[in-house]
């Protein structure tokens, strides 16, 4: 099985509060077209990520990056290129 056409490998780093779900893996690296085809690609791995990922738009636990540029979630549909990093880290709220 080889890879789709127009999909790129692209390396996910991976917050501390989600790896425990990730078995602890820092980083994953995932196939996709876009940035939304290398999160779902990511969830179907670790489907307990879902709520954190995806799962309050209101007030999101993860902020996502695409090569340390914010990626809103209007634009999950950006494209990605060979070799990019998607960094999911955590909301820090303070006061």
């Amino acid at each position: 099985m080889g890879v789709e056409p127009g999909t790129m490998t692209v390396t996910i780093l991976i917050t501390p509060i989600l790896q425990q779900f990730t078995d602890n893996r820092q980083s994953i690296e995932v196939e996709g077209a876009t940035v939304r085809d290398c999160l779902d690609r990511f969830v179907a791995r670790y489907p307990d990520t879902q709520k954190w990922i995806f799962g309050n738009s209101k007030a999101p636990l993860i902020y996502i990056f695409l090569n340390k540029e914010v990626v809103l979630p209007g634009d999950l549909d950006k494209d990605v290129s060979e070799g990019d990093v998607i960094d999911l880290s955590p909301v820090v709220a303070g006061g």
